[in-house]
């Protein structure tokens, strides 16, 4: 990135992080989410797709080496269109090896654009196969808008936290999710939890609340509730409007989230600040700090 566009760039998620400060002190972040969302699954979204500019798909990159398993494009982006979810499978055990050489200390937290403190989050963010995949989905050269680590500890003796709730998200007009396990991940863990289809059913009334029941899920889709485990290394690619929760479990879990869109507008910035980029910064420098002495 161009000191221009990083400059930009900060410039836009602190003014972003600054209106969502007075929209939560002035008590009207629920009006404003909600009006978002009544705007965003409108009648009108078809519209603004088809006006959108395509763009050819990337040009190969001579060398370059893909992290991903192989498969067929055209079936992963039928599973997407049609469940909303594909597992692509493990990623290789060096590369996932290396990462959690770092990954492994962090503390409890919320870390926002890694891939730019991270060497293998920024090669993976950048996979020429996941690129493709993308942009094959989205018709569109893919826009990286968020690389998050989440990085949380047994939850099963806390409070339900949002997160734990059946829920959705979006992030322009189309975006798809590339989630990627960093720890070991069982029934006894915070595994992901995903509703396929769910995106394509979603009802005024969901869209109006956000928070489904369990209950009413279950209900409504049954067999489609899909938890998804696997060893560290795991990727999944998936379109985060359908309904998805973090189970409540008794072990620490990590996770990578890649977010993409199908294009960039001012919205599309993602929810980092400055004050908490400093923090990521200075943690990143003392684990790498104490692996150089330790060499």
């Amino acid at each position: 990135m161009s000191e221009f566009n990083h400059a930009k760039t900060m410039v836009i998620t602190e003014f972003l992080a600054y209106l969502r400060l007075l929209s939560r002190r002035l008590k009207m972040s629920q009006l404003i989410t909600i009006s978002r969302q009544l705007v965003h699954f409108g009648p009108w979204r078809n519209i603004a797709l088809r006006l959108l500019p395509r763009s050819l798909p990337p040009a190969g990159v001579q060398g370059a080496v893909s992290l991903l398993p192989k498969h067929n494009s055209s079936e992963v982006v039928s599973s997407l269109r049609q469940d909303g979810l594909f597992i692509l499978g493990e990623l290789p055990h060096n590369f996932i090896s290396k990462l959690r050489l770092t990954t492994d200390k962090l503390p409890l937290k919320e870390y926002k654009l890694v891939h730019q403190v991270s060497d293998e989050i920024r090669q993976l963010s950048r996979d020429p196969n996941l690129l493709s995949l993308l942009h094959d989905y989205f018709n569109r050269t893919p826009q990286l808008i968020e690389a998050s680590l989440f990085v949380t500890g047994p939850e099963s003796h806390l409070p339900d936290h949002s997160q734990n709730s059946f829920h959705f998200d979006y992030a322009g007009w189309e975006s798809l999710n590339v989630f990627v396990y960093l720890t070991d991940v069982t029934l006894e863990s915070s595994y992901h939890v995903y509703v396929k289809g769910s995106a394509k059913q979603i009802s005024w009334w969901d869209v109006l609340r956000q928070i489904v029941p369990k209950t009413e899920v279950y209900s409504r889709f049954n067999a489609d509730v899909t938890p998804i485990l696997g060893k560290a290394g795991t990727i999944f690619i998936e379109n985060a409007e359908g309904f998805h929760r973090r189970n409540k479990g008794a072990e620490r879990r990590v996770l990578l989230n890649l977010l993409y869109t199908s294009h960039r507008n001012v919205l599309s910035y993602g929810r980092s600040n400055r004050k908490g980029l400093r923090a990521r910064d200075r943690i990143f420098k003392e684990i790498t700090s104490q692996q150089s002495n330790t060499l």
